[in-house]
């Protein structure tokens, strides 16, 4: 059975950052600077025809001469990448687990649990788990997060690399990457001491599905897929109709979003959420900002990296924040 920690298991070495998706291609190339971390390279190539995000990323003609263009127009000259799966292609479970002596004995206890848990044949899946340490209502046990993805999505991501002359490292999780580019930049911040150990709420917009995080301190605590999607652009809708499909949006994400809130104060494991991240609103962000502001009773900004890191010319603040998830991938140059 192919692992998942075969790609995440490798040593660290400078890979570039890759987010394929519906708004195009984004690349990334991070450095290291005396601050912390440097923008090397970046590029944005937009394709005729969006893609999907459902999780299939067959390596087309299309898709690999767009891949290529971008490579080209950001001037690196690396050729390793990492690449990232949907969350929503992704089935994530926390395993409490007899705590094992060595990492192959907790291996062989995930296989064995996977294989009775998982909706998919052993097969089919790639695996990966990491250890979450001691079980807080089991003193004898581990808490472990159980990763599984389907292995014909990893296979296509390696392929589409290598078809552009790549070669593919690391295959991630993009909410793994958004949340090591959001801790990034949070703790680049100064910020007062009751913000830093407080979670944040990362809301993540794209025209297939939205997804919202909540994070702390680089943890990811719950994730939970919102049951709504953008308003598709119609030419031949007037303005007016435009503004009330806009309304109607904002009227449910708002509505969704308090139910999250809910949901996740109910625990009373963690102090509340004061502050929300934007993630992939584009034009829309000025007007989802304030509504969200006032709805929900948080502070909402827009993260942009690379106001955050050093080496980048200052870019539009909505086409800023769409590098964030090729930020969060290229940053696995620096951690295993």
């Amino acid at each position: 059975m192919l692992s998942l920690r075969h790609w995440f298991g490798r040593r660290q070495v400078p890979v570039l950052g890759i987010d394929i998706g519906a708004g195009g291609i984004r690349i990334v190339e991070l450095g290291q600077a005396s601050s912390g971390l440097r923008i090397l390279h970046y590029a944005h190539e937009p394709m005729p025809h969006p893609l999907q995000r459902d999780g299939s990323l067959a390596p087309s003609e299309e898709v690999v001469a767009a891949l290529r263009r971008a490579l080209r127009k950001s001037g690196t000259r690396l050729r390793t990448a990492a690449l990232a799966l949907p969350s929503g292609s992704v089935i994530k479970k926390t395993l409490t687990l007899p705590t094992p002596r060595f990492e192959e004995e907790l291996e062989m206890q995930v296989e064995a649990e996977a294989s009775q848990s998982l909706p998919f044949p052993m097969e089919e899946i790639s695996l990966d788990f990491g250890n979450l340490g001691p079980s807080p209502n089991h003193p004898d046990s581990s808490d472990v997060l159980l990763v599984a993805a389907r292995k014909d999505r990893i296979e296509e991501r390696v392929a589409l690399a290598e078809a552009a002359g790549m070669k593919a490292l690391i295959i991630d999780v993009e909410s793994h990457a958004l949340m090591s580019a959001v801790a990034m930049m949070d703790g680049r911040r100064v910020q007062p001491p009751a913000e830093t150990d407080q979670p944040v709420l990362v809301l993540q917009l794209a025209a297939e599905g939205n997804h919202c995080y909540f994070m702390h301190q680089g943890a990811m605590l719950f994730e939970h897929e919102l049951g709504l999607s953008l308003p598709k652009k119609d030419a031949k809708r007037d303005a007016t109709a435009s503004v009330a499909a806009m309304t109607v949006f904002q009227e449910s994400l708002c509505q969704e979003l308090s139910r999250a809130l809910q949901l996740f104060s109910t625990s009373g494991l963690h102090a509340p959420v004061t502050r929300l991240y934007l993630v992939g609103a584009d034009a829309m962000a000025s007007e989802l900002v304030g509504c969200l502001q006032s709805r929900l009773s948080l502070s909402v900004s827009v993260p942009d990296p690379f106001a955050e890191l050093d080496g980048a010319q200052a870019i539009a603040q909505a086409d800023a924040s769409a590098y964030l998830l090729a930020c969060g991938l290229a940053m696995r140059s620096f951690y295993g």
